[in-house]
């Protein structure tokens, strides 16, 4: 018989093991039993069975789905064999893992759709090409964020056809290249950041997880539950209102993967564990479609290009909240062949038509709000008289924040301004990186003594703000929105910019007003430090023509329209012109612009006042 001593203790021990299975239990961040059959990245079965009656009945997703079956023909199925090669900076494998993902996300929907082996086989053989590669180049986290979503993708949508080396090279290989290398702390600053970093390799490793998750459960659930908690950080930065802090285009590249890890997880788990709810995300849909100007440029303030594209996430929103209106752009653009075009989120074509099978497209309406405003890293406020007439239309962008944030500029104040059909204000927007860093410029350190701000593009000078004793913004320094104005004749915003101007003025506000949604007014009130008088330079950037016409105004002229930029203050002030020729080898050409604006002198202590009028009236 045993003694009382020994059954206590193995009914302790019991107590304890049911205790910590129970734990293990609550600790699940998802029921695992749900996962089901292949396919379960985004789609199952009955989901590819929903689209091809969406794409029966709407002219717009039968559209997608002939741009994505006409590149697999002739371009995917001919392409040569992947190649692991650097690009030119030594850094970056990304163009590769880019590559990969486009095709082998186009050749797998293509399959999936028609049944053609020949887009299984070229998937399949560029699935294997990667799959051996030596590493995806994790120095660089974000080769292997998109190179693991390829190989998922293919994978899932492929399994039950691909051969059986095929799919166990697969599970070694994100096993080894992904999994493994997210486990090593050099590679892994990702888990912590609140950028788009963090939403793309979460987004690769979390679809990798669940398409491998039979193969290896333990290890998929502890990286799925790993970065789940991770992607918490960057969901944060779209509060309060839903304005992205990387701004227009790097949305586009973060929302994206932030939606492929969010869809991926609903449809494997039937629940995000609570991501979409984090708030500003449910604005974030609006925030883009107010970030396009009338003429379709983008504002393109901190690291982004000018260039009108699709927004992959704008499906997800208009399905998740029940607003097709939210695709009102997407449209367009689908109208205007851009979703044909090479554009900055091509490769994830596929992902639109997964987030497209249960949306009512007849009933998309123009949005009816003319301001919109956002506080957060970057605030912004964006006007837009409206949506149909570019030639009449009118758009202003302003915008506050701080340097040294993600991607930013010195650009604190700045804004864009769009009339009669052109953009008269102006950013320059990013300077394509591999360039720079090949010739060792240090671009990603946003100090304050950054070589960052030697970059022409990026520092104060060259955007649409003051500058003062010719020196550097602080970088540190936040610009907020203190007002947004909305009336009937004005619409705008009132920014305190004293502490980005902090090395010269005392206190600095800019109030940037469309008044009777016509001319464009920006006046600026300065007190200058104590001691001496303080250097100011105004600057815009402009496309145009310039001419100096009298002490007081400047001739703006392109595509046969004008615009007059006129100054007022009672500190004497001159009218100037600046090159936008950047003083390095390395730094961007920039044909077809000038900086126009003025100089003067603010007397020390006192408090001066500038108001500039965009108008097209001399």
């Amino acid at each position: 018989m045993e003694s009382f001593c020994l059954k206590s203790q193995r009914l302790l021990f019991t107590l304890l093991l049911l205790c910590s299975s129970a734990m293990l239990i609550a600790q699940d961040m998802f029921d695992y039993t749900l996962i089901g059959d292949h396919p379960r990245l985004f789609m199952r079965a009955n989901d590819f069975t929903n689209l091809e009656k969406q794409i029966s009945k709407s002219p717009e997703i039968k559209t997608i789905h002939d741009i994505i079956l006409k590149k697999s023909d002739n371009i995917y199925l001919k392409a040569p064999i992947l190649e692991h090669r650097l690009d030119e900076s030594g850094r970056r494998l990304l163009h590769v893992s880019r590559t990969a993902l486009e095709q082998i996300f186009c050749l797998s929907y293509a399959y999936r759709m028609t049944g053609e082996k020949k887009y299984l086989q070229k998937a399949e053989t560029q699935m294997q090409t990667v799959c051996d590669f030596k590493d995806w180049n994790p120095t660089h986290y974000l080769d292997v964020g998109e190179m693991a979503l390829a190989v998922a993708i293919g994978y899932d949508w492929l399994y039950a056809d691909l051969q059986p080396k095929t799919r166990d090279l697969a599970v070694k290989a994100i096993a080894t290249h992904a999994f493994g290398t997210s486990d090593v702390l050099k590679y892994a600053g990702f888990f912590k950041n609140s950028n788009n970093w963090n939403q793309v390799c979460n987004g690769g490793l979390v679809s990798a997880a669940i398409a491998v998750f039979e193969a290896m459960p333990d290890r998929a659930k502890q990286v799925i539950e790993r970065s789940v908690k991770s992607n918490e950080l960057p969901m944060k930065t779209y509060a309060p209102d839903g304005n992205y802090p990387e701004g227009y285009m790097y949305w586009g590249y973060g929302t994206s993967f932030q939606i492929i890890l969010i869809k991926a997880l609903e449809k494997a788990f039937g629940s995000d564990h609570g991501l979409s709810n984090f708030p500003g995300f449910d604005k974030t849909a609006e925030y883009i479609l107010y970030a396009v100007g009338t003429n379709g440029k983008a504002f393109n303030y901190s690291d982004c290009r000018v260039d009108l594209f699709p927004k992959l996430p704008m499906w997800w929103f208009a399905d998740h909240f029940k607003n097709p209106s939210l695709l009102y752009t997407e449209l367009q653009e689908i109208k205007d062949g851009l979703y044909a075009k090479d554009f900055e989120e091509a490769r994830l074509l596929p992902l639109a038509l997964t987030l497209a099978t249960d949306i009512d497209l007849s009933s998309v309406k123009a949005p009816v709000k003319k301001i919109w405003s956002g506080n957060g890293v970057a605030p912004v406020v964006l006007i837009r008289t409206g949506w149909n007439n570019p030639s009449k239309d009118v758009y202003v962008g302003i915008k506050g924040g701080r340097a040294n944030s993600g991607h930013a500029h010195m650009d604190a104040g700045s804004f864009v301004y769009d009339a009669l059909g052109v953009r008269w204000a102006m950013d320059f927007g990013m300077q394509e990186y591999a360039g720079m860093e090949a010739a060792g410029v240090d671009v990603w350190d946003n100090a304050q003594n950054s070589e960052r701000w030697d970059i022409f593009r990026y520092g104060n000078k060259s955007h649409n703000t003051l500058t003062l004793n010719n020196v550097r913004h602080n970088a540190a320094g936040m610009a907020t929105i203190e007002k947004v104005i909305e009336s009937k004749n004005e619409l705008g915003a009132v920014i305190d910019l004293s502490k980005v101007l902090e090395n010269g003025a005392q206190k600095a506000i800019r109030t940037v007003i469309l008044k009777k949604e016509k001319d464009l007014e920006i006046t600026d009130m300065v007190v200058a430090d104590e001691g001496k008088d303080v250097p100011l330079r105004w600057s815009m950037v402009t496309p145009a023509t310039a001419k100096v016409i009298n002490k007081q105004c400047i001739e703006l002229s392109q595509a046969g329209k004008k615009m007059y930029l006129k100054v007022s203050s009672e500190t004497p002030f001159t009218l100037k012109t600046w090159s936008t020729v950047g003083p390095h080898d390395w730094d961007a050409e920039n044909p077809g612009t000038i900086i126009v604006g003025f100089e003067s002198n603010l007397p020390a202590g006192k408090a001066s006042t500038f108001i500039v009028r965009l108008s097209t009236r001399k």
